[in-house]
């Protein structure tokens, strides 16, 4: 879902209210002196920022049968209209 918000530009960062902040880690805090040289050592698992979209939910499904029914049918009816394809109920998962 992040992502097909992403890719339609109807809004942006700012408008969803994205933070992006600076990751605390050993390296932060030697630099900050509050950490001895000797203490600090470089991990291969160390964070870093990143914009990566994970693909771990491309098939993901946009709706299911637990969504309210005024979610299901606006959902079939758009993709009806953008693809010219139906959705059949038991389609839904």
């Amino acid at each position: 879902m992040l992502k097909a918000v992403k890719l339609s530009k109807v809004v942006n960062d700012d408008q969803l209210g994205t933070i992006i902040g600076k990751i605390i880690n050993a390296r932060t805090l030697r630099t900050m002196l509050l950490m001895k040289k000797e203490e600090y050592t470089k991990l291969k698992t160390d964070l870093k920022e990143s914009f990566v979209v994970s693909n771990l939910m491309d098939d993901f499904p946009p709706i299911c049968r637990q969504d309210p029914i005024e979610v299901q049918t606006n959902f079939v009816y758009d993709h009806w209209e953008r693809t010219g394809e139906t959705i059949k109920y038991d389609d839904i998962l």
